[in-house]
């Protein structure tokens, strides 16, 4: 788990080196390049976060055993794992009619934060679940903004949708992914 997180780190590095070069329009600023970096780099620093928390976890559970085994034997009850698996298919991101009407109307869109490229707007979590609505910015003359879902489940994993932009919007006012997960 070391060794991915430290891989990861380099992947993290060399993502912000890129980013660093798309200093104006013709350099790439508000590509789809720039918004497919940006999204690579979101997902390495949420992999990269899960494999440290997940080796702090196994640390501390390592711990805790070698401890319980020096004191007095305790009767512990093992729940065994359930079986089973959960596929995640269709997914869909409705827009507000609203946003989808001003985003192609808008011929002076501005970024809200050059800086701050990728911000995740709408989270859920459940049992281990959490998917991440993520919304990355681009500048004049290409879509406004871009969307991806991010879907974390279990300790270390981590799926990304493909981007896609209002204009993918089906009937107006709702994105499709074709990612399948399963989990």
């Amino acid at each position: 788990l070391h060794e991915e997180a430290v891989k990861l780190q380099t992947v993290v590095s060399q993502t912000l080196q890129a980013l660093s070069c798309c200093t104006d329009e013709d350099h790439g600023r508000g590509s789809l390049e720039e918004a497919e970096a940006e999204k690579l780099l979101l997902v390495s620093c949420e992999k990269r976060a899960a494999l440290l928390a997940e080796i702090t976890r196994l640390r501390e559970e390592k711990n805790s055993e070698s401890e319980e085994a020096s004191g007095e034997e305790l009767d512990c009850v093992f729940q065994q794992p359930c079986r089973g698996t959960v596929v995640i298919t269709n997914i869909r991101l409705p827009l507000k009619l609203e946003f989808v009407c001003s985003s192609h109307n808008r011929p002076g869109t501005t970024v809200i934060n050059p800086y701050l490229q990728a911000s995740i707007t709408s989270k859920l979590k459940r049992k281990g679940l959490m998917l991440a609505l993520v919304c990355v910015f681009a500048f004049l003359g290409r879509p406004s903004h871009y969307f991806f879902i991010l879907i974390r489940y279990g300790p270390c994993n981590i799926v990304a949708t493909p981007l896609a932009t209002a204009a993918d919007a089906q009937n107006g006012d709702t994105i499709s992914f074709p990612t399948s997960v399963i989990l």
